[in-house]
């Protein structure tokens, strides 16, 4: 197992166990940080048996790019400030924002209606980590449970 291996399997454990723990302020949060910190162990745990290699990379590219593709079905919008209204679509991280600022809360909304979406990297980034870790996670119980059943 590389240093590098070690590293980021830690360092997504112990800060998914951190932010379940440290910020839930919902339950979305909680999801994030457990999926992360048993991805993180996933990653620096030496199993007996390794993962399929095809299996495991063909279901973290699928569910990276279906779970994102279908978490822009949830919008997040929210009105803060001294006017700004801002939307954002994506789960668990909004990735595709649109924003308005103006005097009044009536004409941010209709700034933000008519602005184009644009791209968080950052959030995108991490959204297409979440997925990927799930789908890890969920081949390795996978995996686990066939070498389990009796034939």
């Amino acid at each position: 197992m590389t240093a590098g291996r070690v590293g980021f399997g830690m360092l997504c454990a112990i800060g998914g166990t951190l932010w379940a723990v440290l910020d839930p302020p919902d339950a979305t949060h909680v999801v994030v940080g457990l999926v992360f910190a048993a991805g993180g162990l996933v990653i620096v745990t030496p199993l007996r048996r390794r993962l399929p290699r095809r299996l495991t990379g063909l279901a973290m590219v699928l569910a990276a790019a279906a779970g994102t593709a279908g978490g822009t079905a949830v919008e997040h919008t929210s009105l803060g400030g001294m006017f700004v209204w801002s939307m954002a679509r994506g789960w668990p991280f909004g990735w595709l924002t649109r924003d308005g600022i103006a005097g009044d809360a009536e004409t941010a909304y209709r700034i933000a209606l008519a602005d184009t979406w644009s791209i968080g990297a950052t959030s995108l980034l991490a959204t297409l980590a979440f997925w990927s870790m799930a789908a890890m996670v969920l081949t390795l119980a996978g995996t686990l449970t066939r070498q389990a059943w009796p034939r």
